[in-house]
């Protein structure tokens, strides 16, 4: 079985609609969307949001969660 095979039945009928891309004249940050990294930073850091990153980063580190990752790789 592929993965999402499993939803398909509960899915049902399922349809896509597009939506149309809507911009607003002038917007310097929509202009610079094609300047991918060199795009201005329109946020600043957030202490929380860093924390949390160094939290999951020190947790993936551990032996059990590496050998977990490993497992699954195999699995799948």
């Amino acid at each position: 079985m592929l993965r999402g095979d499993w939803l398909d039945p509960l899915a049902g009928k399922v349809s896509v609609q597009h939506m149309p891309a809507e911009t607003s004249p002038g917007c310097a940050y929509e202009e610079a969307t094609g300047w991918g990294d060199r795009r201005p930073v329109l946020t600043a850091r957030h202490q929380a949001a860093d924390n949390a990153r160094e939290y999951r980063a020190a947790g993936a580190r551990l032996t059990r969660v590496r050998a977990g990752r490993a497992c699954q790789q195999l699995i799948e």
